[in-house]
């Protein structure tokens, strides 16, 4: 494996980053506290220092803004724990590690989570639909991943299909999380423990 480091970015591409992560941090603090729907594009740009067009050539719309900010969590979750990813450890506990992580970005700010949740569901409609199905690749790699090394140790079903595993691993995440969020008296860390905890059990080899 060539182990040479990337070679720096361009001043050009550097300056394009920080433009990128400007408007997603804008972007965040606006819908946080006002809701997605009373912030336009406009008034996005304006807050970010950059013109309505400018917006444009980063992302076509608010929505694929709100797709960028849920990549960028999900990126943060997995980054959490990766090192276990790389280890030895029991499927329960990196499973666990996985939806505790999880729980603690998006319990840091359950506004965003919220709309991160609910937007695509508003505009495709259902959560089968193939544009809804895209989402959160990172963090479902990162269960397929888990998913794999338990089969692998013996502690994973291995005569159930690896993506039914993969189906019940994410389903039982995505909907826990979308209960949680929508009930506010309920713990997300305690709720989403309890997932994992469910979804290892489903997923043991049967005697």
């Amino acid at each position: 494996m060539d182990q040479r480091a990337a070679p720096p970015l361009s001043r050009r591409e550097q300056k394009k980053r920080e433009t990128h992560e400007r408007i997603l941090n804008t972007a965040e603090r606006l819908f946080t506290a006002s809701g997605f729907d009373a912030v336009t594009v406009d008034e996005l740009s304006a807050a970010a220092g950059i013109s309505k067009p400018t917006f444009f050539n980063y992302f076509a719309s608010k929505h694929a803004a709100v797709s960028a900010l849920e990549e960028r969590t999900d990126h943060a979750i997995v980054d959490n724990i990766r090192d276990l990813l790389h280890s030895g450890t029991a499927f329960e506990k990196q499973l666990s590690a996985l939806f505790e992580s999880a729980a603690e970005h998006h319990g840091a700010n359950t506004q965003l989570a919220r709309l991160q949740v609910e937007q695509p569901l508003v505009r495709f409609g259902s959560a089968a639909n193939p544009r809804t199905t895209q989402r959160n690749r990172v963090l479902r790699e990162a269960m397929d991943k888990i998913i794999a090394m338990g089969r692998e140790r013996g502690e994973v079903c291995a005569t159930t299909p690896p993506i039914m595993q993969q189906h019940v691993a994410y389903g039982v995440f995505h909907q826990t999380l979308i209960d949680t969020l929508a009930c506010a008296e309920h713990e997300l860390m305690g709720r989403l423990q309890g997932a994992a905890k469910y979804v290892a059990h489903a997923l043991a080899p049967r005697a």
